[in-house]
């Protein structure tokens, strides 16, 4: 296993990833292993310079990502395009843009892929990329005193036409609980239990028999949700800001969730990288609006 100098790998840092080269490794193999990933993370160019070779990747939206050798390490760092305000400064205050957070998500992956080939030359964390994008948004507020026992609390609709609706979701305040239901079969998709939300434990319920426990990570700086799913680990990271979610199995990307309005917290941007794990991203959607609400009225 690969051993790392004093720890310091920036694995907790955001845009900035530092790898040690223990093996030596030359930027044209790391060139050579990226492009079987360029339909996922975007246009690949290698820069050949004599001393201080590089790759570019052109990564969707207005940031590009860099990767060289200095020294002893890899450095993989996020960068602005040429004509382009950079947002990263203020957002701490604003929220990361989803430029942003799309582009320290490849740089996410890029560090697992890299680190994983480093390590023994075998690539078990590879690369995904969207495909499926869903917008979720808050149908009705449920703000009152006395909120009703049963209500509709969101609507999932295909992210570039809203006037698609594909998921009701009600919660039940009686039972603790979103009731999901898929508008196409007419059937429930899912329920998402929160009776236990108290104690940071979700459970995710899908007919007939299938069940997933989430719960809070407590040892951990950016991992905020853990579960299993058949023996593969799931995990759940979100950004400094709380606005972004990464959704990962066994190291894989399997979908994640953007805050849109980083105030009010009423829409959200569902990427599914993983069809067979629809509901997942949706459940954590709901999930990370439940805790902001939590956390926003002190419930």
């Amino acid at each position: 296993m690969i051993s790392y100098r004093n720890n310091m790998d920036f694995e907790e840092f955001e845009g900035y990833k530092k790898i040690l080269n223990e093996k030596h490794i030359r930027i044209q193999e790391i060139y050579e292993l990226l492009e079987k990933y360029e339909e996922n993370i975007g246009e690949l160019s290698y820069i050949a310079n004599l001393d201080d070779s590089e790759i570019l990747i052109k990564v969707q939206g207005k940031y590009d990502v860099k990767v060289f050798l200095k020294d002893d390490d890899i450095i993989i760092e996020r960068i602005i395009e040429a004509g382009h305000i950079d947002d990263s400064q203020d957002s701490f205050e604003n929220g990361k843009s989803i430029p942003l957070a799309h582009a320290d998500r490849i740089i996410e992956q890029l560090y697992d892929l890299i680190r994983d080939y480093i390590d023994d030359g075998v690539v078990k964390e590879h690369i995904t990329k969207a495909q499926k994008i869903l917008k979720l948004k808050q149908d009705s507020e449920v703000d009152g005193i006395k909120p009703i026992p049963f209500g509709d609390r969101f609507v999932i609709t295909d992210y570039t036409d809203e006037r698609k609706i594909l998921y009701k979701i009600k919660q039940s305040f009686l039972n603790s609980s979103y009731i999901v239901t898929n508008l196409e079969t007419k059937r429930e998709a899912f329920s998402l239990r929160y009776e236990k939300s108290k104690i940071d434990n979700f459970r995710i319920e899908k007919q007939p028999f299938e069940v997933t426990e989430i719960s809070r990570d407590k040892e951990s700086v950016k991992t905020l949700l853990k579960g299993k799913i058949k023996e593969k680990e799931l995990k759940i990271s979100a950004d400094y800001s709380d606005n972004h979610y990464l959704i990962e199995l066994d190291e894989i990307v399997i979908g994640a969730v953007d805050c849109l309005d980083s105030q009010l917290k009423r829409e959200y941007r569902l990427e599914i990288n993983d069809l067979k794990h629809e509901e997942i991203v949706i459940a954590v959607a709901i999930i990370s609006d439940y805790i902001s609400l939590v956390e926003k009225k002190g419930v």
